[in-house]
């Protein structure tokens, strides 16, 4: 499932990625984080995050961040959640999935920022 649809309010600014339920429950704190990882990054302001894919990853991979290299130029660059790490969420374990999230938003702003 590809997850392309976007929100967007006067309090949160730029437009960001519909996170998939149950994630989608505290879509204004990761609105907040968004925005305060791009101020200490010193990222545009109007910076999107990056899109985010549920997709099958192996067994050991709860969440990835994909990205164009020189091997594989055709590549998106995109959040991969698994399948798995959903129901973790599901099931109780919601701030971690939260906080692997973040992780990997982080990944996408330090890979921006090291190829301006």
């Amino acid at each position: 499932m590809l997850l392309l649809v976007t929100v967007s309010s006067a309090r949160t600014g730029p437009q960001l990625p519909m996170l998939p339920p149950p994630l989608s429950t505290h879509s204004d704190l990761f609105a907040r984080y968004w925005t305060w990882l791009k101020q200490e990054a010193r990222a545009p302001s109007d910076l999107a995050p990056p899109k985010i894919t549920i997709e099958p990853l192996p067994a050991t991979v709860r969440m990835a961040f994909e990205f164009p290299t020189a091997g594989t130029p055709w590549r998106d660059m995109r959040v991969v959640v698994s399948p798995g790490a959903i129901k973790r969420a599901e099931s109780g374990d919601l701030p971690v999935v939260l906080g692997e999230l973040a992780h990997e938003f982080a990944h996408y702003i330090r890979v921006l920022a090291q190829n301006d």
